[in-house]
């Protein structure tokens, strides 16, 4: 869990210019994704959620039960609370909720294979 946080930390806060002066967090989806080309952005977004889906998948392989779904998402809402209180200080970025809903989008992607997804594949193909 700290490796992915400590990757959402390089994907959100490069190149590490700090402000003199923290910026208001936006509570408009996407709106520091204007800037950017589309390309760009759905980039951006998918290297977010591919950096938190190890952690709901090891929280969901680690916890039996529907209390694994709450466990990974405070997780990961505490880190992205973080990661976007850390982009307030920076020149270039923009906190907003855009990257805190990616974040634990990917970690509900991994808690859905680690569970459900899992159990499905294994009755199919008949392991158990």
């Amino acid at each position: 869990m700290i490796l992915a946080w400590a990757s959402a930390v390089v994907i959100t806060l490069t190149p590490f210019d700090w402000a003199p002066e923290r910026r208001p967090f936006g509570w408009t989806p996407f709106l520091s994704y204007y800037n950017r080309t589309s390309g760009t952005t759905v980039s951006h977004v998918v290297e977010l959620m591919l950096a938190f889906f190890p952690v709901g998948f090891a929280v969901t392989s680690a916890r039996i039960g529907k209390t694994s779904i709450v466990a990974v998402t405070t997780i990961a809402l505490l880190c992205a609370v973080t990661v976007e209180y850390l982009q307030g200080w920076t020149v270039t970025r923009i906190p907003d909720v855009s990257d805190g809903f990616a974040m634990v989008l990917g970690a509900w992607m991994g808690a859905y294979m680690a569970g459900p997804a899992r159990s499905r594949f294994i009755a199919a193909v008949g392991l158990s």
